[in-house]
């Protein structure tokens, strides 16, 4: 069953970026994908449907937590979640108002988050 959400996954990491978004497309999400936090708000710009940003809080040129602020500021409702491979990531994303998701992650996890995000009843299984 698919998912109405779409859901942009937003990682430097061209292998990670990728591993993030077949993941996210197994189960049942619509997913985009940004290598940047630049490119992220340019597609969020277009108008292409975005309902959720997964993005890594350590990026060169724009952090995740500096892309949470703007996404936020051109969409106050829009969740985001923060991920993070250091325990001090978790701090900085709750104070951008962002889910923190510490790395690595596991498909259990991240459904639960999602799920969480968008309603059980949306949730696809």
């Amino acid at each position: 069953m698919r998912c109405p959400a779409h859901i942009l996954v937003v990682e430097d990491d061209a292998d990670t970026r990728r591993a993030l978004s077949l993941l996210i497309d197994d189960m049942g999400y619509s997913v985009s994908s940004a290598g940047s936090g630049a490119e992220a708000l340019r597609y969020m710009d277009s108008g292409e449907p975005c309902d959720a940003v997964i993005t890594d809080v350590l990026m060169p040129g724009m952090s995740g937590v500096e892309l949470a602020r703007l996404a936020r500021a051109a969409r106050p409702e829009l969740p985001i979640v923060l991920l993070t491979g250091k325990q001090d990531g978790i701090e900085s994303a709750v104070a951008s108002g962002a889910v923190p998701l510490l790395k690595p992650v596991s498909s259990d996890r991240l459904s639960q988050v999602l799920g969480d995000l968008f309603g059980q009843r949306l949730a696809p299984r």
